[in-house]
């Protein structure tokens, strides 16, 4: 019997002007990076050009969560808009970097 896994991560969606902004707190596992999707999908994408997904809290970014961040991408790109990723954690930073997104779309690390 397969024990059920408790979601630990924290999103928060906030719409400034054109812009939303995108703060994820936590672990993104598959459970996880199904409520972000969720939760993506219900904010209006109509007047915004620019989504910016602020990572500096994350701790572990699977597979799934990837996957959750070309989906955003996709998304915002349909309504000629782009998809920004700032404060990614080091070891985050590196596999996006490895997996070439950086080509397509804007990926900073953290700075201090």
């Amino acid at each position: 019997m397969q024990k059920e896994r408790k979601q630990i991560v924290d999103i928060n969606f906030v719409k400034s002007g054109k812009t939303l902004s995108v703060k994820i707190m936590g672990r993104v596992g598959e459970a996880e990076a199904d409520t972000l999707k969720a939760q993506f999908r219900e904010n209006k994408l109509d007047d915004i050009d620019e989504v910016v997904v602020d990572m500096a809290d994350v701790s572990h970014l699977g597979s799934s969560g990837i996957g959750k961040l070309i989906l955003m991408y996709k998304d915002i790109s349909l309504k000629n808009g782009t998809l920004k990723i700032i404060n990614a954690p080091d070891h985050i930073f590196k596999l996006l970097k490895m997996l070439k997104f950086d080509q397509i779309f804007s990926i900073s690390d953290k700075t201090f």
